[in-house]
C-alpha cells in the first residue's frame, strides 16, 4: 500500500507539472514541485488549480450538483420565495405538491394560499391541497377551515380524500361525535376499507366494541378474499382488521 500510495503521489505531482506548462504559469512551479514532490502538488491543486475548476462551466456545473445533493430543498425553497403574481394557479399547485411530498408543509400552506387569489380563490383542488398541507402539519383547526371555504364555495361538494382528512381532523381536535358522524358518511361513499377501520377504531376508543367487531368483520368478509388484487395501503388496513376481528 505505502509504494502504491508512493507512486499516486509522483504521477499526481507529473500531472501538477503539465498543468504548469499547459496553462502558461510561472516556471517558477515546476521548481516548487521538484523539491517537494508532497507537498508542492497539494499546495499547487489548492492554490492554482482548484479555483480555475470553481470557475469553469464544468467545476460550476459539479458545485451545482453538489449543492442538490447537499442541500436537496433549496431550489424549491427559492422557487416558494419567488412567487409573484405572474405565476399560474396550476404552476403554484403543482408546487405545492411537490412541497408536500418534500415534507415541507409551512413552504406548501404558502404556495396555496399564493395561488388562491381571485378567481381561483374557491379552486377545489387548490382548497384541498391547502387543507392536505395543514393536516400533514399537524395544523388540524386549519384543516378544517380550509374544507369548510371548499363546502362554501361548492355546497355538497364530494371528494373521498378531503373527507377522510376532515374526518381525521375532528378526531384528532377531540370531536369525536362529529367524527364519528363523518366517519359513517364516509363508510357509505368510500371505496376501500380504510375508512371503514378508522371508524371501527373510533367505536372501539369510544367504548363500542361489539359495534367495531362487526365493522372489522366486514371489513376481513369483504376484502380479505380481494388481498392479491389490493394495493399496499389497503392490505395494511386489512392487516388491522384482522387483528381486531372475532
Amino acid at each position: 500500500m505505502p509504494v502504491i500510495l508512493l507512486l499516486l503521489g509522483y504521477a499526481f505531482n507529473v500531472v501538477c507539472m503539465i498543468h504548469v506548462l499547459r496553462s502558461g504559469r510561472s516556471s517558477n512551479w515546476l521548481f516548487i514541485l521538484a523539491a517537494t514532490p508532497v507537498v508542492g502538488p497539494i499546495f499547487y491543486f489548492i492554490t492554482e488549480w482548484l479555483p480555475e475548476i470553481q470557475m469553469s462551466r464544468g467545476g460550476q456545473r459539479f458545485a451545482g450538483n453538489v449543492d442538490r445533493v447537499l442541500n436537496p430543498d433549496r431550489e424549491l425553497r427559492e422557487r416558494v420565495e419567488s412567487l409573484d403574481i405572474a405565476d399560474t394557479a396550476d404552476n403554484k399547485r403543482a408546487l405545492g405538491e411537490e412541497l408536500i411530498r418534500r415534507g415541507m408543509f409551512a413552504d406548501a400552506v404558502r404556495c396555496y394560499e399564493a395561488a388562491l387569489a381571485p378567481p381561483h380563490d374557491g379552486d377545489p383542488a387548490l382548497l384541498i391541497g391547502l387543507a392536505r398541507a395543514h393536516f400533514a402539519g399537524g395544523d388540524h383547526g386549519a384543516t378544517l377551515a380550509a374544507l369548510d371555504r371548499l363546502q362554501q364555495a361548492h355546497p355538497g361538494y364530494e371528494s373521498r380524500d378531503a373527507h377522510m382528512i376532515y374526518a381525521r381532523s375532528l378526531e384528532a381536535l377531540g370531536r369525536e361525535d362529529e367524527a364519528e358522524a363523518e366517519y359513517r358518511t364516509l363508510v357509505g361513499y368510500a371505496g376501500g376499507p380504510e375508512a371503514r377501520v378508522r371508524y371501527a377504531l373510533l367505536l372501539q376508543k369510544r367504548g363500542r366494541p361489539d359495534a367495531a367487531r362487526a365493522l372489522f368483520d366486514e371489513v376481513v368478509r369483504t376484502y380479505g378474499p380481494r388481498y392479491k388484487s389490493l394495493e399496499r395501503e389497503d392490505r395494511d388496513w386489512l392487516a388491522v382488521a384482522q387483528r381486531n376481528s372475532a
